[in-house]
């Protein structure tokens, strides 16, 4: 049997995670990533140079969303649900 090299996660198993994490029991809660645009004239070579963008991840949010919101943001998790209090 191979050996597992890479797992992945939706965004709602992200939020989950975090919302277990901080210990979150009460309202609903939103991952997201938090990312710094960079954009200028980039290329291998001197002659290969080309209008272009870099994104870079600094890091993951957990927001909490307003439940009156339509529709919620996708990922989006009820705390009291996923991770009522014991």
């Amino acid at each position: 049997m191979p050996s597992v090299t890479q797992y992945n996660f939706s965004l709602q198993e992200i939020t989950e995670v975090l919302i277990k994490q901080q210990g979150l029991n009460e309202g609903i809660w939103s991952a997201s990533f938090n990312l710094n645009v960079g954009v200028g004239l980039m290329g291998p070579q001197p002659g290969e140079v080309f209008p272009s963008a870099m994104v870079q991840i600094m890091g993951v949010a957990l927001s909490k969303v307003d439940p009156n919101q339509k529709p919620l943001p996708p990922g989006a998790v009820d705390a009291a649900t996923f991770n009522p209090p014991s």
